[in-house]
């Protein structure tokens, strides 16, 4: 429920309080529409030519991820990244990691993240910003065939669409060190519907920058490419994935890539043929396409991938499904249906054995997860259908939504605050029609969002002493008995444009 004049793009399917988005992993490049993922480690010069507060003795790795949380009112979310840059604490010259344009569904990542930016040789020192410079954002309707079901929503950029993402504080870059940033966009937040005018949708983003420590649970991360055999000894516990690229990536065109990254296999690593039957590793042959699926962690220095699940066969083959679970699991098998109490056939998934399951935030789940009612991405071979029976999907990874349910009693406040009751934790807002307030707690989390149509937008964390009378902020949560919503999100916009 909404009380105000702006429509927000809902939620697919919960409320997760945080979505997932990017990870930036300095240690190799990041391919765009000319060719793919550039995972490899270079060891030529340092990337730029500004180092924050560097001494110039000495290059890191840092590499950087991103991740979503869905929504239901378009299928496709396409970002196209023009370049991205770190700005050094203190210094406005940024330091280039990447100039290669290249496009992600932010929607097709679900519980996964993609692989944005892995750079070698970056300068140490301290580091308080990730600046995107976004070419363009289009929300699209498609049909099962990928098809458009109507025009796509082009969507309003500021300042020709510079972004800058802030952590808590700087990050630093030391020799030798690898640094993994998460970026976790939440979709459901960050797309605002203006409805005066000529009714433009606003790009406002809601990001979540987390610098990964060593105890941090990294989440799933997917590459497609081919595999290089090793020779023994390292042949038994790695390969090589050359021409690698990301799973989602859109319009990264034609061009191959030379350079192979050393993927390590975890200890209990689920292989399968290109017919998602389950294999060992002696039944892979070099030169074989496929698809990985692990995490990006530090490995002696560098960023390296530790490989989870492997199926062999073409991009083309690997087929990602969203759903519901219609019916708790039963022997490994399970339908899966577009809505919750859908009265359809639906596709009937079969969990291979071995497969891998794992949620959100990277946590591997067993098969008791797929419960009914939950919403999964179940991914593998397709088989079509054939009377009388359904199409069939061999699922070797399947991404579980395991928040919160969706409570139909959420309500979403956007307005002025009039007035500030600190002792209470309470905001008092002026509605476009009529009146409102929230709580917050301790519990609450707070963003805030700056927007200067001259030197684009920042999006940073917040707190409760950051708000002001005056202010417009979005405040979401359940009503409470006083008629406020406790708040479990507060997104403060500061200095928005009023040029819709």
């Amino acid at each position: 429920m909404r009380r105000d004049g702006v429509a927000r793009i809902r939620d697919f399917a919960s409320w997760r309080g945080l979505c997932f988005g990017a990870l930036l992993a300095l240690l190799a490049a990041c391919g765009g529409s000319s060719g793919g993922l550039d995972l490899g480690a270079g060891d030529g010069e340092p990337v730029g030519s500004a180092p924050g507060d560097s001494d110039g003795s000495g290059t890191g790795s840092l590499g950087i991820t991103v991740g979503d949380d869905p929504t239901r009112d378009f299928d496709e979310i396409l970002i196209t990244v023009n370049s991205v840059s770190l700005l050094g604490e203190g210094q406005d010259d940024p330091l280039l990691l990447s100039d290669q344009p290249f496009t992600f569904d932010l929607l097709a990542l679900d519980a996964a993240t993609e692989l944005l930016v892995a750079v070698d040789n970056v300068p140490v020192g301290s580091y308080s910003k990730i600046r995107l410079q976004l070419d363009s954002i289009e929300l699209r309707k498609v049909d099962e065939d990928g098809e458009l079901t109507e025009d796509p929503v082009d969507v309003r950029l500021v300042a020709n669409g510079k972004l800058d993402l802030n952590p808590r504080g700087v990050f630093e870059i030391a020799e030798g060190r690898v640094v993994i940033v998460q970026l976790d966009i939440q979709a459901g937040r960050s797309f605002l519907v203006i409805q005066t005018g000529a009714g433009r949708t606003l790009f406002r983003p809601v990001v979540f920058v987390d610098i990964l420590g060593d105890g941090d649970l990294r989440r799933i991360t997917f590459l497609t490419g081919t595999i290089r055999l090793l020779a023994p000894p390292d042949g038994d516990e790695a390969f090589e994935l050359c021409d690698a690229r990301p799973l989602t990536g859109r319009g990264l065109g034609d061009r191959r890539l030379d350079e192979c990254r050393r993927i390590d296999f975890a200890p209990d690593i689920a292989l399968f043929d290109a017919d998602a039957n389950p294999i060992e590793l002696a039944a892979i042959d070099d030169q074989s396409p496929a698809i990985v699926a692990g995490r990006v962690i530090p490995v002696d220095g560098r960023v390296g991938f530790e490989a989870l699940m492997v199926q062999l066969g073409e991009r083309s083959d690997f087929k990602r499904v969203r759903g519901f679970v219609a019916e708790d699991v039963d022997d490994g098998a399970f339908r899966l249906i577009s809505a919750p109490d859908a009265d359809e056939t639906g596709i009937a998934v079969s969990v291979q054995p071995g497969a891998l399951l794992f949620d959100q935030d990277g946590e591997i789940l067993e098969v008791s997860a797929l419960t009914a009612g939950t919403p999964v991405r179940a991914m593998g071979l397709l088989l079509p259908a054939s009377d009388p029976d359904p199409a069939q999907l061999l699922a070797t990874a399947i991404s579980i939504d395991t928040g919160p349910s969706d409570d139909e009693g959420t309500e979403v406040l956007r307005g002025e605050i009039t007035a500030l009751t600190v002792g209470d934790s309470r905001i008092d807002l002026a509605l476009e029609a009529g009146e409102g307030c929230a709580v917050f707690s301790e519990d609450t989390v707070f963003s805030i969002v700056t927007t200067d149509e001259g030197d684009g937008v920042t999006a940073e964390p917040g707190s409760a002493p950051d708000l002001e009378v005056g202010q417009q902020i979005e405040a979401v949560g359940l009503p409470g008995e006083d008629g406020c919503i406790l708040a479990n999100e507060i997104i403060i916009e500061i200095e928005a444009t009023e040029e819709v």
